[in-house]
């Protein structure tokens, strides 16, 4: 299949386009946000908006959520280098990018800009299709989506935790037994007390069956204070980026249940919850024919009381933003991975 053909009324985006730093996507959308903008606008613009415009939409289509002014050239140079195997680098050290300092006194003026200031950083300016902050230079739904994750997370990590049961160090102590400096068993207890927990580790050190002793101890808690009328039904949700790691989700911690030592009083609930493990899309709600948009969202939470997301690593910054907004407050959220594994297909390294 041929690749789609780039055609510009721009001779400045030919070495780019040679270089192979743009394809059709960026050039092409690059001017229709900058002609569509500065149609409303007083000023004419030039080809450093045009360039602008162009590397800020690059950005997310090679896996950044934004562009350093600073170190474009070597941003650039990097990705390309690692994902195409035929890339001339001699031709990416002859693309003639502005100087930083001249092109970020440019984008204080140009009408494409939302200037983000630092005591400020949860506003967004919908009207501007491109954010800059220092010398970082977004597009307005990734500003958006990195400040609504970093918000959601900021007041999670900040709310009050809730008190210990006092049988808790029964319902842990039956799972892990490793002296009370146990990282597994901290976890749990972590779990226990605050709604969001992150639990990392490498292949092999346990994370999944950490999960099955938190799923042991949530509903351990959940009998508790069901006999002394506080809650009714525990609702439960496992996800993932993939089908195949949700799959193996409900693979791991089913061998975690079978374990002689693994205390049975209610395997049989968390089978069921794991059984019915889903990719963090089917989770939300996710329609093939209406990318971005889910049923789940800030006006209608998730209907769980825990959410368990399994290799973080793997989940993108727009993907983050949607399932925070759809979590209500009170919605304990466990993420679970390692940085060191699969990386985002999209952008952001959440």
């Amino acid at each position: 299949m041929t690749s789609l053909s780039v055609t510009t009324t721009h001779d400045e985006f030919q070495p780019f386009i040679t270089a192979q730093v743009f394809t059709a996507t960026e050039v092409h959308a690059a001017q229709r946000i900058t002609d569509v903008v500065f149609s409303a606008s007083t000023t004419s613009a030039t080809f450093l908006d045009y360039l602008s415009a162009a590397i800020a939409v690059w950005a997310p289509v090679n896996g950044h959520v934004c562009v350093n002014l600073n170190n474009v050239r070597q941003q650039v140079r990097d990705e390309l280098g690692s994902s195409h195997e035929d890339i001339d680098l001699q031709l990416q050290d002859q693309l003639l990018w502005p100087d930083p300092t001249e092109w970020r006194q440019h984008l204080a003026t140009s009408p494409l800009i939302y200037e983000a200031q630092p005591g400020n950083l949860d506003h967004v300016d919908y009207t501007k299709p491109l954010v800059l902050f220092g010398n970082m230079l977004y597009l307005t739904r990734q500003w958006a989506d990195e400040g609504l994750v970093a918000a959601g997370l900021r007041t999670r990590l900040t709310a009050t935790p809730t008190t210990l049961l006092a049988q808790a160090q029964t319902w842990v102590s039956n799972i892990f037994e490793n002296g009370p400096n146990d990282f597994q068993a901290l976890a749990v207890h972590q779990a226990l007390t605050h709604n969001t927990t992150v639990l990392l580790g490498g292949p092999g050190t346990g994370k999944t069956y950490t999960i099955a002793g938190m799923l042991h101890a949530f509903y351990c808690e959940h009998a508790v204070n069901s006999a002394i009328g506080k809650t009714t039904h525990l609702r439960v949700a496992i996800a993932a980026p993939t089908a195949k790691a949700a799959r193996q989700v409900t693979a791991s911690v089913g061998l975690s249940l079978a374990l002689p030592h693994f205390p049975q009083t209610h395997a049989e609930l968390i089978n069921n919850v794991t059984k019915t493990s889903s990719t963090i899309h089917r989770l939300l709600g996710w329609s093939p024919g209406n990318r971005g948009r889910f049923a789940h969202h800030a006006q209608n939470f998730l209907p769980y009381d825990v959410v368990i997301i399994d290799e973080v690593s793997m989940v993108s910054l727009p993907l983050m933003a949607r399932l925070l907004e759809a979590l209500a407050p009170t919605t304990k959220l466990v993420l679970v991975g390692d940085p060191q594994q699969l990386k985002s297909v999209e952008a952001g390294a959440v």
